[in-house]
């Protein structure tokens, strides 16, 4: 075995799982036995129905340690997600195990049917209580491992917010038959780490974005995700933690990532559900000349701004203009240049 994320010496668990180390996994995996390894897995619902209630489902599978060739290699590929096959929406539910203290429920695809005339609620999903997979203390530990790999130095911190905490595990598979150079990345998230509402799972196949490591394409894109539904005029999620305040830097593009060493400016986003400040600071209109219509909105959104938009493509042109400073909530009026 190798380890691609290299680090000496001993290595905790909860390391074991910030660093992504292969070997120390492995080593670990050798302390149970095949079979407290294949149950523990079987509790979180691998290889078996999810029980969505809708035809097509995948059970994945995984086999009895009394069919393994070599229990001996088995158990340390088990531990780092080979010899058993998984889809998106079982992985999805395990990590919703571990932030749900402990406890399997059965993924729900339809959450409500509504009257299209009336708006009354015909039909309404409810939780459903599968088995508790693991004690909630230890989905608590495991929840802070899972803390360590978002942290500095971790896998996952490409993953990570400025206000929330998104907790979570990166995912670097060769992908079956197990051809050299075919990789499928992925990251799931839990969110907020210290308060978990929702779990976002992202899998790539065959990337290609300059890298193939789940930490690097995966995460980026979970953090993307939430950022964007944070953003978002009607948002699923909570956000009534925010605070009045964020940082905002001068930016020459929509999407330019803020330095550590930059010097932020603070401004005012009125969110709802967040305390109102007595007193609010203008805010600096960004600049999204030149961005995507949908980058331009997500900017602006993040700013506490409001859009009105003309036209699509790519923005030529805003008012007020960027740099300009205006009050909290104000209405930007973006030309953009239309597809013809």
């Amino acid at each position: 075995l190798i380890d691609e994320h290299k680090v000496s010496g001993m290595l905790t668990l909860g390391e074991t799982i910030k660093f992504s180390s292969n070997i120390a996994i492995s080593q670990f995996a050798r302390r149970l036995s095949g079979e407290e390894q294949f149950e523990v897995i079987r509790d979180f619902g691998f290889g078996t129905f999810p029980g969505t209630g809708f035809p097509g489902e995948d059970r994945g599978g995984i086999n009895l340690p009394s069919q393994s060739a070599n229990l001996r290699y088995t158990q340390p590929s088990w531990a780092q997600g080979y010899e058993w096959t998984t889809t998106a929406l079982q992985m999805a539910t395990g990590y919703a195990a571990i932030a749900n203290d402990g406890v399997l429920l059965s993924p729900q695809l339809l959450r409500e049917v509504r009257d299209g005339v009336r708006g009354t609620v015909l039909f309404r999903a409810h939780p459903l209580k599968v088995r508790q997979a693991v004690p909630p203390e230890v989905a608590r530990t495991l929840r802070e491992y899972l803390a360590l790999a978002t942290d500095s130095g971790g896998t996952g911190t490409r993953a990570q917010l400025d206000v929330y905490s998104v907790i979570g595990k990166t995912g670097t598979a060769v992908q079956a038959p197990y051809r050299a150079g075919d990789y499928r990345a992925s990251f799931a998230g839990i969110f907020p780490g210290d308060r978990p509402q929702w779990v976002v799972y992202v899998m790539i196949d065959h990337p290609t974005a300059g890298s193939h490591f789940g930490g690097f394409v995966a995460a980026p894109a979970v953090r993307s995700m939430l950022l964007q539904a944070l953003a978002a005029s009607s948002s699923p999620l909570d956000r009534s933690r925010i605070t009045a305040e964020v940082g905002i830097a001068p930016v020459a593009s929509a999407l330019a990532e803020v330095p550590r060493n930059v010097s932020l400016t603070r401004v005012s986003i009125p969110l709802k559900g967040a305390p109102r400040a007595t007193a609010r600071a203008p805010v600096v209109v960004p600049s999204v000349v030149g961005a995507s219509v949908r980058d331009a909105a997500f900017a602006l959104h993040r700013a506490g701004l409001e859009l009105r938009l003309n036209g699509v493509g790519r923005v030529r042109s805003a008012t007020p203009a960027p740099g300009d400073s205006v009050a909290p909530g104000a209405t930007i009026t973006v030309y953009a240049d239309t597809v013809r």
